[in-house]
């Protein structure tokens, strides 16, 4: 049947036909009356045409352009309620869950996907009914997506924000189709009274009027108690404006019990708990293609209104392709921006494509049945005998056009190679990587789309972590602004007159993704007048020498080409280099040359000289070799070092040219440039990223290279797809191919910007020629195309025109003048052309070859014979392609190819075998003729056949061509030590081949949602954490409060995007005032203050360090070594990490932001100096410990660093010195002087305090004395721990101990594993040397020991902890060593995973911690750095006694110490303060001159003091209090709960000061006691909420010494909350203060009104006036009416707020006055409201 365009198309042409008649017959005479009635009836006809075409066009409307707007690809507003969702809150809503693995690719996390995308149905009203919803569980919550509730891992897991995602569906409801079947959660108030019936009653009970008069207020004129109701607003009851939004009645539930207490994103969420749900649990896939409107359930944030998907029906049909096209490259960037939708868009156009591919593949068929039976139009109509002519081919060829899969690469490899046979070998394979996170244009582009202006400034002072993030939120603009760029290159520089490389003639190109996700090219290029591969020496050589240098330029000379070159040309070191041997795989680094020098075998004959030519040039080589790697290695030129090792610089050219394994270019180096990767520097330049350029001089490794290198991302999926076709060859061809299909969608692994690539189409591969494939087999064995099934129903049952027309049959019916042309020019020079306007060519006309060379300005377009269509000449040939035959296997099907592709025919047979019995007679008798005709098209076919015929045999070798490309294969190699993780920001769903077609009915889906909830590890409880708060002191509340008030100003600017400046902060005191306790604070405040919705809580953004495993152990953190990759012992420079672990790091620690340090005084300068280089190296940005935050916690008084100087003094590294000092330069100081740890023993606390300073008194000493004591003395306490200055004191100690304690002696030797240059060495003694491990090791059963390694810092397996020998684990069979030593130690907590992961205890041992021997390696010197000993031991030593610096971070009972020999500074006081009460502490002499701090110390303590104290908003306010005009000051904030957060207001520094404190949103009803919320020194003034308005309450404190009285306000509005007073302080004028609370959803135009009216009430006051509270305005985006500003004017009011006031970035809370203000904020732990302190002066 024929279809609508056909129709359309033939009347058309018809309509043309008849203007053509009408023309001509116009010309004719005929009287003016015919012409006007014939005009007037053409008219007619066409406007019938018209109408005709609008009425069978959909709709009746006119054809519209496939992607135009108006053809349904609309793009709807996103409403306000759907913006900020997070892409978790997002998922939440969809009805279409599209679960997809989604993965963060090694070394900078961009998406990719791993197998297919998974349709699972959903009711998003089922889920959001799931979230947490009574009120003691909403707020911000930790969320886990998993696919079963009792699995462990997750699909997702971020912090969600559930009223955000109740909103946003609620909105949904009432714009999307999708949504309206959806039934609102009505069991919430259920719920809530099932939890707790009488709290519900007390909350939402009505408030009367007698409730209200229980609260009294004192009056200022009579001084007596009346009812608080008496001035209250009137008209309560008046009718709310139809603007306002219907009360939510979930408002009302807060208060009480509902109201945590220290959670500043919202108070009334539960911390520690973590939610899990498992939407998809229980639920069918179904096919995404059969489920219609599939695309706008699973994204409704990108189609909130649920129209405009794929498969909506279309005025004009649009393609999956065209149709994703036009989202992604959409004006609004929402589509190219959402990574999900991406995969989403990619998966859908490769299913359909690989679907109608099979389509078309069950088009292929062969010319004749296998019985010879005619091939009819009823045949094909018939499937049974359809089947016997379809063409059974390989299943997996069907993918051939599926862009990125492994048969599409095959044809790009056929398709390079026919062009090598026809052009000859290339010049040059250059390579192009990808610098993304470097090229500041790119990512200016990306910022630029999401509204930012980013300067090349700006762009460099970005972190890493943040140049990753704004990288991946839009692959699509990443990929395409690559590809723009590769194409300027190619235009504008590499293809320009300039030519650096070269005039080129033709290039080509690929595009390949590297395991980071990020595309490069691997371009060939043919240069016209080069050498080629056989020409002389100094031709190529010198050639070589004009485009490609290995120089690094100075960088005095040109400081951009050597900041390039540096940065990215060379090459370094990495554990992939040595994957395959000791030597670097990349044959770095490369050798030293004066000259480009060609080298090649040996061309001696004879077998004895040649090898003697190898050997004597392998010993030049290997001579100069270590030279480089030794100490000549800094000579500057060739020449120099060649001198230094004695040999000439012929014999060492000589020894260059000598290569076994074929031809090879050895560039031009100087000894410092063996490391850099051959460049072009005019290239480089241009595309200032990674390049790398050879000269191609070996033939064989070049098709080695094509063969292998251009399909090698997709071999080990071709060879599963051909294992499925194998496995299923007995199905039929259908069946096959699809299970292909299916293999190749489930197993595909795929980059977001390779995604990109595919669906919109962008170029992976480009070249300046084009090929063609012919077939040229015999004609019974060739396979056509049959015609569509639409035409084919339409032919008559006995017609054979069944086929589609192919190039040989249109060449058979080419016109006479073509009459001597070949096929192979015939397909090379003309293609099918459906343009029917021609001239008729002269048929007496004659073919000359030559005239194919010349092409007219226009080519004119050639009839073919018998009506078989039109051809067109091409401006330049195809290059064609075709199966080659085996000339001796196959000889009739070759020597048919030969004739039929070089040699003229019409009728094939006939004429190829021309009356021969055979083609092959025909062939042999004019080869000659033929050979000659196929050299001029393809040169080079004998050389590139024998090379494709040696790598079939032998294979590609394994690393022929790392020498290519070194950079990016050196980065793939390292990525895949770095596997891809699970992406932390999106959802995934590992499906099974059988997922994605699986149908099923909605009915199928449950009715309910699992959830679970598990403990949050690390966090304490809310109740826990408060408490951890109020028990901080004066000094410990002011450093926490003013971390916290920087916590929360960095939440609010990564809402506002303005900048914040880090901390760094030394806190100090004596031992036992607090640190550890305040650490813990600090740290459970900053885990809860800094994660925000849509971050993954497991994120490290405060990490807990300290220099040794003990310290890192008392506040579970880590040692800083570990976590920063540190090398132990001292360095003289700064070693960079690799790139494997920089990237570890990287992503490790991406959203850090708080570098906590205790025992800082243990850190020396030097080391301190090196955490910073590190964190500037992890964070990719020049700035102090890389833009982080760092607190110092420790007592600067203990031990110094061991072996470095103290922290504060001047690092080793002179170039460190000159930029100054990290430490005074930058940290802040704050002392705590109140001791927590001995406060039951006051004066021992003192006493401990003047010694840490070195100013005992003799009263002091008097007590010491009472604490001396004899090993003699009846009481002595021989099993406390003794400490001794001196190891050898500690030694003789621990051995007269070992000798009293019964049992056997095991002695533990220790195994050296030595390289062979050091057999005869013999290791030293002395444990400190080796390790820390000894040579020996004695033991007994009840031998106290101490560990002197960190095995598991988070184990409390440190250096340091203490334990008792219990048992030995003996090895099977016995041996002198143990196999294990068991040990109880003194913490029952530490080895507690070791223990249950090894089971050596017995039954009486069940406690004990297997401790088995452990492998160090250790320096012989620290001359030879390189020379290395290991040695396995047990990391044990005996600890009766240990000496002083093992005891910093201990505490204790009972401990002995001995003053004898000599103490440094500090350590009398370190060994003094480890018990926590002096009956605790042993003497064992008493030396006054030994207790001494440092002066050091102590002139940097008092230097701190005077320069960097820390300032806080408190000591700002108290300074501005001291003034002498004695100003006002006025505290106010929302509370959100005053019962919840009582206790922390009374704990509030400042509000001592305050002549009145304003509260907002107290949430206090009549029935809570006025006496139970009292402020010392303060009166209270309640305004009490009322049922009908959520939230609200006011109150006011105001100081007792002054007289205030109510101030009526008649302003009323629902939803207003007003409390007014008149206050007159003892030393101050009276002012009036007015407190505010507006409900959020109250109406803005009565808000208006009555604030207007307020202005006017308190202008007529004629008094200083203040109206404070919460508006729930953001007056940061938003601005009063003119109204209201008008107002303010006139009224002289000003609002006097200018920064954030909500943790949300939002200036809610507001102060208006009249007279001149000082404004300060401080955040506090209770609410995420700042305090606004006001200070007035009137």
């Amino acid at each position: 049947m024929e279809t609508p365009a056909g129709v359309k198309e033939r009347e058309a042409e018809k309509e043309r036909k008849r203007i053509a008649a009408l023309r001509k017959k116009k010309r004719t005479k005929t009287p003016a009356g015919v012409k006007e009635r014939e005009a007037e009836k053409e008219r007619k006809r066409i406007a019938s045409l018209r109408n005709k075409i609008r009425t069978e066009s959909p709709a009746g409307k006119e054809k519209v352009p496939p992607q135009c707007v108006s053809n349904k690809l609309e793009v709807a507003d996103v409403p306000d309620e759907l913006k900020d969702l997070t892409e978790l809150e997002a998922r939440l809503l969809a009805q279409r869950y599209p679960f997809m693995k989604i993965l963060a690719l090694p070394r900078g996390k961009q998406a990719g996907i791993k197998g297919a995308v998974v349709n699972v149905p959903v009711i998003a009203e089922k889920v959001c009914k799931s979230l947490p919803r009574t009120p003691s569980q909403a707020g911000i919550i930790p969320l886990k997506l998993k696919r079963k509730i009792q699995y462990k891992s997750h699909v997702a897991y971020q912090n969600i924000r559930p009223g955000m995602v109740q909103a946003a569906l609620g909105k949904l409801k009432t714009i999307n189709k999708f949504y309206l079947a959806t039934v609102e959660n009505s069991e919430w108030e259920e719920q809530c009274l099932n939890e707790d019936p009488e709290i519900w009653k007390e909350l939402t009970e009505a408030v009367t009027d007698k409730n209200i008069g229980d609260t009294e207020i004192r009056d200022l004129d009579e001084g007596r108690s009346r009812p608080a109701g008496e001035n209250d607003d009137k008209n309560q009851n008046e009718e709310i404006d139809m603007d306002e939004e219907e009360t939510d009645p979930r408002d009302r539930l807060r208060g009480i019990k509902y109201d945590t207490c220290v959670q500043p994103t919202d108070p009334t969420m539960s911390s520690d708990s973590i939610y899990s749900i498992a939407p998809g649990e229980g639920r069918k896939p179904i096919s995404i293609m059969m489920d219609e409107h599939c695309e706008e359930q699973a994204f409704p944030t990108l189609f909130p209104t649920g129209q405009f998907g794929f498969q909506v029906n279309r005025c004009t049909k649009l393609s999956a392709k065209k149709y994703f096209n036009a989202r992604l490259l959409n004006k609004d960037s929402r589509f190219a921006r959402n990574v999900e939708y991406l995969f989403f868009a990619q998966f859908i156009t490769e299913y359909k494509q690989v679907m109608d591919n099979i389509s078309v593949a069950l088009r292929k068929a062969r010319i004749n049945t296998d019985d010879g039976e005619r091939v009819t139009a009823g045949l094909i109509k018939d499937p049974q005998r359809l089947n016997r002519i379809i063409f059974n081919d390989k299943a997996y060829n069907m993918l051939q056009t599926v862009r990125g899969s492994p048969p599409y690469w095959q044809s790009v490899m056929f398709k390079i190679l026919a062009g090598v046979k026809q052009l000859g070998l290339f010049t040059w394979f250059l390579t192009l990587s990808a610098a993304d996170l470097r090229w500041t244009d790119t990512l200016q582009a990306i910022a630029l789309q999401q509204g930012q202006r980013l300067s090349d400034d700006d762009i460099t002072n970005m972190s890493w972590e943040d140049k990753c993030k704004l990288l991946g939120s839009n692959p699509v603009t990443a990929a395409r602004h690559f590809d723009h760029r590769l194409q300027c290159l190619f235009r504008d520089v590499i293809l320009s007159d300039v030519n650096p490389l070269g005039k080129v003639k033709n290039y080509m190109y690929r595009i390949e993704f590297q395991q980071r996700g990020s595309p490069h090219a691997h371009c060939v290029l043919w240069i016209d007048q080069a050498p080629r591969h056989d020409d002389t020496e100094e031709n190529v050589t010198e050639f070589i020498d004009q485009y490609v240098t290995c120089e690094l330029p100075s960088d005095d000379d040109d400081e951009l080409m050597h900041t390039l070159v540096s940065t990215l040309q060379r090459h370094s070191h990495s554990a992939s280099c040595r994957k395959t041997g000791k030597s670097c795989r990349f044959h770095y680094p490369r050798p030293m040359a004066s000259k480009t020098v060609v080298a090649d075998t040996p061309s001696d004959e004879d077998p004895k000289e040649k090898q003697r030519i190898v050997k004597s040039s392998t010993e030049i080589l290997n001579k100069v070799k270590d030279a480089l790697e030794g100490e000549c290695s800094d000579k500057s030129t060739v020449q120099e070092l060649l001198h230094q090792v004695n040999i000439s610089e012929i014999d060492y050219n000589k020894a260059l040219g000598v290569n076994l394994k074929g031809k090879s270019i050895v560039y031009r180096r100087q000894p410092h440039e063996v490391n850099i990767n051959s460049y072009n520097p005019v290239v480089l330049k241009a595309w200032q990223a990674n390049m790398d350029l050879q000269f191609v001089c070996n033939p064989y490794a070049c098709i080695h290279y094509i063969i292998s290198y251009v399909t090698k991302d997709e071999r080990e999926m071709g060879q599963a797809l051909k294992e499925v076709s194998k496995s299923y060859k007995d199905s039929d061809i259908k069946h096959r191919m699809k299970e292909v299909a299916s293999c190749f969608l489930n197993a595909r692994e795929v980059s977001a910007q390779e995604a990109v690539y595919r669906v919109l189409g962008l170029p992976l591969h480009r070249s300046t020629f084009q090929t063609v494939f012919i077939q040229t087999d015999l004609p019974e064995n060739r396979v056509v195309f049959l015609k569509p099934k639409s035409i084919l129903e339409n032919l008559d049952e006995e017609s054979e025109d069944v086929y589609a027309q192919t190039m040989p049959q249109k060449y058979a019916h080419r016109p006479l003048i073509l009459e001597q042309m070949t096929l192979a020019e015939f397909v090379s020079w003309y293609v099918s052309s459906y343009n029917t306007v021609q001239e008729e060519p002269q048929e007496s006309a004659e073919f000359h070859p030559d005239l194919l060379e010349s092409s007219a300005a226009k080519a004119t377009p050639i009839k073919l014979m018998d009506g078989k269509g039109y051809m067109i000449k091409r401006k330049k040939p195809r290059i064609i392609r075709y199966h080659k035959f085996n000339e001796t296997q196959e000889e009739e099907k070759y020597c048919h190819h030969m004739l039929m592709l070089y040699h003229p025919w019409r009728r094939e047979e006939f004429d190829l075998k021309n009356g021969h019995g055979t083609y092959a007679e025909h062939y042999h008798s004019i080869s000659q003729d033929i050979l000659s005709k196929r050299s001029s098209l393809e040169s080079f076919t004998e050389i590139i056949e024998h090379a494709i015929e040696e790598h079939e045999q032998l294979g590609p070798p394994e690393h022929a061509w790392d020498t290519l490309d070194t950079a990016a294969q050196q980065e793939n190699a390292e990525s895949q030590t770095d596997p891809p993780q699970d992406h932390p920001d999106h959802s995934f769903l590992q499906p099974s081949s059988d997922q994605t077609v699986t149908d099923v009915q909605e009915s199928c889906i449950g009715t309910t949602i699992p959830l679970a909830i598990e403990h949050r590890p690390n966090y304490l409880s809310d109740e826990q954490y408060r408490n951890s708060v109020l028990t901080l002191n004066t000094g410990q509340y002011k450093v926490f409060s003013y971390i916290n008030n920087w916590c929360v100003d960095l939440v609010k600017s990564r809402k506002t995007h303005v900048d914040l400046q880090p901390v760094q902060l030394c806190v100090t005191g004596g031992a036992g005032t607090g640190k550890s306790h305040l650490i813990s604070t600090i740290y459970q405040m900053a885990i809860r203050t800094l994660k925000h919705e849509g971050s993954n809580p497991e994120a490290v953004r405060v990490l807990l360090t300290a220099p040794t495993g003990t310290a890192a152990f008392n506040i579970q953190a880590s040692t800083l070594h570990s976590t920063f990759l540190l090398p132990l012992g001292q360095t003289k420079v700064y070693k960079k990490l690799s790139d494997q672990k920089r990237n570890t790091l990287r992503c490790k620690l991406a959203d850090l932001d708080i570098l906590i340090i205790d025992e800082v005084s243990m850190v020396g300068c030097d080391l301190l100096m090196t955490v910073d280089q590190r964190l500037r190296e992890i964070k990719g940005v020049n700035k102090i410990f890389g833009g982080i935050s760092v607190l110092a916690f420790g007592d600067l008084y203990q031990l110094a660093p061991v072996c470095q100087k103290f922290v504060f003094e001047d690092a080793a590294d002179l170039f460190a010195r000159l930029a100054g000092s990290l430490w005074q330069d930058n940290f802040q100081f704050a002392e705590l002087d109140e001791i927590m740890r001995q406060k039951d023993d006051r004066a021992f606390a003192e006493l401990l305090n003047r010694i840490r300073v070195g100013e005992q008194t003799q009263e002091d000493m008097t007590t010491l004395e009472q604490c001396i004591i004899s090993p003699s003395d009846d009481n002595y306490p021989s099993d406390a721990l003794h400490v001794f200055a001196t190891n050898a004191r500690v030694n003789e100690y621990n051995t007269e101990k070992l000798s009293k304690v019964e049992g056997p002696i095991r002695r533990c030797i220790a195994v050296d594993k030595k390289p062979s240059c050091l057999k005869s060495h013999v290791t030293s003694t002395d444990a400190r040397f080796t390790g820390g491990l000894p040579h020996v090791l004695e033991l007994k059963v009840g031998s106290r020991v101490m560990l002197t390694r960190n095995m598991d810092v988070t184990d409390g397996l440190v250096n340091g902890a203490l334990g008792t020998v219990v048992d030995f684990v003996e090895c099977n069979p016995p041996a002198s060593n143990p196999k294990a030593v068991l040990i109880q130690f003194d913490n029952p907590t530490v080895g507690s995973a070791l223990r249950l992961s090894i089971h050596y205890g017995t039954s009486q041992h069940t406690t004990a911690v297997p401790i088995q021997r452990i492998d160090v390696k250790f320096s012989i010197s620290a001359k030879k750095q390189g020379l290395e000993v290991t040695r396995c031991q047990f990391p044990l030593r005996l600890c009766w006694a240990t000496t002083i610096h093992k005891v910093q971070g201990l505490t204790v009972a009972d401990i002995v110490v001995s003053m004898k020999s000599r103490f440094a500074d500090g350590q009398c006081y370190v060994a003094l303060s480890r018990v926590p009460k002096r009956s605790g502490l042993h003497l064992l002499d008493l030396h006054e001159s030994k207790i001494r701090a440092s002066t050091a110390v102590k002139a940097e303590m008092e230097r701190m003091r005077t320069d960097m104290l820390l300032q806080t908003t408190y000591d700002d306010i108290s300074a501005a209090l001291t003034d002498k005009s004695q100003p006002v000051l006025i505290a106010v904030q929302n509370v959100r709960s005053l019962p919840a957060h009582h206790e922390d207001l009374k704990k509030m520094p400042g509000f001592e000061n305050c002549i009145a404190i304003s509260i907002s949103e107290t949430w206090l009803t009549s029935k809570h006691r006025q006496s139970n919320f009292h402020l010392q020194n303060f009166d209270q003034l309640r305004k009490d909420r009322f049922s009908s308005n959520p939230g609200g309450g006011l109150c006011m404190f105001i100081r007792s010494s002054s007289t205030y009285n109510l101030h009526a306000m008649e302003c009323y509005m629902p939803q207003l909350e007003i409390q007014s007073a008149i206050i007159k302080p003892l030393t101050h004028p009276p002012f009036l203060l007015v407190n505010v609370y507006r409900n959020p959803k109250s109406s803005m135009n009565q808000f208006t009104k009555a604030f207007c009216h307020l202005l006017e009430l308190a202008n007529a006051t004629h008094l200083p006036a203040f109206i404070v509270g919460d508006f729930n305005i953001n007056l940061l985006t938003s601005k009063h009416s003119h109204a209201v500003q008008r107002q303010m004017q006139c009224c002289s009011f000003h609002q006097d707020v200018k920064k954030p006031t909500h943790i949300s970035g939002s200036l809610l809370d507001h102060v208006y006055s009249n007279t001149p203000t000082n404004i300060w904020q401080s955040a506090t732990h209770y609410s995420d409201h700042d305090v606004i302190w006001i200070l007035a002066s009137f």
